[in-house]
């Protein structure tokens, strides 16, 4: 382990280079943002979505199966609230709970056979037709000498180092397997 920047923001115990804050795409096909709070997000696709007259049901139309969430609570206009969805598969009873709260946060559980299996939590934004999650990863410190450590929540811990290109604004993460180099999303 090594001792972060000296210029650690209050009440965090992530210190993150600020050239790394921002969104960023490294070739793959989901882009990623890194907060000042040391917190990497994956920037998903938007979801299309359709709200009943009542308010009672929530239709992901974009989703292959068509999935269809049953409201829990919340304001019978808006997507805010908590929404819950249960199918069968292979004999297995999936339970899936979404929680869209007003702060911009969510989080959705699955369920199986009654017990927690996995969970996202994140942010989204939501235009009234279709909405987008930004998904937490991971956290990620930087330290003296590039050194930069990427502990990933549903993954193995990656430590490696990194350079920052001024003149691109581009990053690369030197690691144990291949270089990854991050470019500005736009």
């Amino acid at each position: 382990m090594f001792e972060f920047y000296a210029g650690a923001r209050r009440n965090s115990s992530r210190v993150v280079d600020p050239a790394l804050v921002g969104d960023w795409n490294n070739g793959g096909n989901v882009p990623v943002r890194i907060d000042d709070q040391g917190w990497l997000y994956t920037i998903g696709e938007p979801t299309a979505y359709e709200l009943s007259v009542d308010g009672t049901e929530l239709t992901l139309t974009g989703a292959n199966p068509l999935s269809v969430f049953s409201r829990v609570y919340g304001d019978l206009s808006a997507l805010q609230g908590v929404w819950q969805h249960s199918f069968t598969d292979s004999g297995t009873v999936w339970i899936e709970e979404l929680h869209f709260r007003a702060d911009t946060t969510y989080t959705w559980h699955w369920l199986r056979d009654g017990f927690f299996d996995s969970e996202l939590i994140g942010e989204y934004q939501d235009n009234g037709a279709d909405f987008s999650l930004i998904e937490r990863r991971a956290s990620i410190y930087t330290g003296p000498a590039d050194a930069i450590i990427i502990s990933q929540l549903y993954g193995p811990t990656q430590e490696g180092s990194y350079a920052v290109d001024t003149a691109t604004a581009n990053w690369t993460f030197f690691g144990p397997g291949k270089d990854i180099v991050f470019v500005p999303f736009p």
